[in-house]
């Protein structure tokens, strides 16, 4: 994806008419995704990536991926600290089992904590402020994805190395 106001607007749009509920599981799955593309991008070409990101391997959980992403140099400190609470968020709306939404405390909370919490600084000097929990919680998570997107442009994959019993035996 690649940053233009258009492409914000459409991200926003496809979560327009769902629910608080399935916005926080949907927007937060997509980011899931984007993370475990860019780690697979690093990763080198073998039949044991599949086997980390799946079940109960060791890269299977939102979490995981977003702690080895900050590791790998795939994200920095702040956008860690944001998917983690994005994660929380996501955690809420799908283990609450009564009502939930972006307008209780809980959430609210989180989300008053996502980048930029202040606004977005305007060549002006003032600063845009995203009004309301569910928009601040979209703008981060598109963010997020954006960050993920730009850097994938600069990861190259590792390399297994290949040994050579020849070379140790001279």
């Amino acid at each position: 994806m690649d940053f233009s106001l258009d492409s914000y607007n459409e991200f926003q749009s496809q979560y327009q008419n769902e629910s608080d509920r399935t916005v926080g599981i949907l927007a937060s799955s997509f980011l899931d995704n984007h993370l475990e593309m860019i780690i697979r991008c690093k990763l080198a070409d073998h039949k044991v990536a599949d086997k980390i990101f799946d079940g109960y391997g060791p890269l299977a959980t939102f979490s995981a991926k977003t702690d080895m992403a900050l590791l790998l140099g795939l994200i920095t400190e702040r956008v860690h600290k944001d998917i983690n609470l994005i994660r929380k968020i996501r955690n809420i709306f799908a283990h609450e089992a009564e009502k939930v939404g972006f307008e209780i405390d809980q959430v609210k909370g989180l989300c008053a904590k996502l980048w930029p919490a202040e606004g977005i600084p305007r060549s002006d000097g003032t600063k845009n402020r995203i009004e309301g929990a569910k928009a601040q919680f979209l703008h981060s998570v598109f963010l997020c994805i954006l960050h993920i997107d730009t850097e994938l442009k600069r990861t190259q994959k590792i390399k297994v190395p290949k040994f050579h019993f020849e070379e140790v035996v001279d």
